[in-house]
């Protein structure tokens, strides 16, 4: 079976859901639901994504957001690899932390947008965590009501629906059906949540495209592609390599151990993508990754090194914390 087509374009509303691998725990604890909030306001602003309401449950989170430009693909990705990084870390475990991709659908502004923030607030309760969606802490329902702050949650473009900006009517809202039905189940193809105008409206925009247009593949991968092809070019250059030399499988191979530094920490691989594309196994990939970030806190040489590299292609920006 395909997988669905992702839609991307810029000024689109999705709510985003991402679930743990055989719907395992993707929170350890609260220091963990931190520091993914930490990367989640990091790569909102790297990537210009405005946030309307967001819930962190056990083994799944949910977003609802905007994309300024139509780059939902890379945000997603260097979102989830960054705290799948810390995640594996602070738990000793390897392997993946998230369930394959991410689920997205569009959304259509209005009476739809609304509705979804309404469900997303109402997890909590729905699983009998909580019987009031304010006692639960990992949701932006608190900012709505006024009785926490995060400056990253964009409250106000809901907030007009009711009178005065009323947190009192937007409380009355969602307190007014506990057992909601889930509105993204309506959806019958497309992944957009919306009218048939809208349905139409899309489908016309999608016509006027190759296809390619909406594939991966086409827009974050090829970058991603051109950028590993910068860094191995870069590596040659500096180590004065050949580049088979870079994929020889030998003892002490320096060029090799940076390009695997610099792939993991300025493109985006995954380290089963580096491994893969130097016909290497993951641990033995990620074994090498885990040293050189220990010599760079330490090595006054690799410094230098890296940072000829970002004045060579400030393009490409570290994409997580080290």
């Amino acid at each position: 079976m395909s997988r669905q087509l992702r839609i991307e374009y810029e000024g689109a509303f999705y709510h985003v859901t991402s679930r743990g691998h055989q719907r395992r725990r993707i929170f350890a604890d609260d220091y963990s639901r931190k520091r993914f909030l930490a990367y989640l306001h990091e790569y909102l602003t790297k990537f210009n994504v405005t946030l309307y309401s967001y819930i962190f449950m056990r083994n799944h989170y949910h977003l609802l957001l905007k994309t300024k430009f139509a780059n939902l693909s890379i945000f997603m990705h260097s979102l989830n690899s960054a705290y799948s990084s810390y995640y594996n870390k602070k738990m000793s475990r390897n392997g993946a932390l998230f369930q394959g991709r991410y689920d997205a659908e569009i959304v259509e502004s209005e009476d739809y947008f609304l509705e979804a923030t309404r469900y997303i607030h109402l997890n909590p309760v729905r699983a009998f965590i909580v019987k009031n969606p304010k006692d639960y802490s990992w949701s932006s329902y608190g900012t709505y009501l006024g009785i926490k702050d995060d400056p990253y949650i964009s409250v106000s473009w809901i907030m007009n629906y009711f009178e005065n900006e009323s947190a009192r009517e937007y409380e009355r809202f969602v307190l007014s059906k506990l057992d909601a039905e889930n509105p993204f189940r309506r959806i019958k193809h497309l992944a957009v949540l919306g009218s048939d105008q809208f349905l139409f409206y899309l489908q016309r925009y999608m016509e006027s495209f190759e296809t390619n247009v909406y594939d991966e593949l086409s827009n974050f991968r090829q970058i991603t592609r051109q950028n590993a092809e910068k860094v191995i070019a870069f590596v040659c250059k500096e180590f004065k390599v050949e580049r088979k030399e870079i994929f020889q499988k030998r003892k002490g191979n320096v060029p090799q151990k940076m390009t695997i530094y610099l792939l993991k920490r300025f493109t985006g691989l995954s380290v089963s993508h580096i491994a893969q594309m130097l016909s290497s196994s993951y641990a033995a990939t990620e074994m090498v990754y885990a040293r050189m970030k220990r010599k760079y806190k330490h090595s006054r040489m690799f410094k230098r090194f890296l940072l000829k590299f970002e004045l060579c292609h400030p393009e490409m920006q570290s994409p997580g914390l080290l």
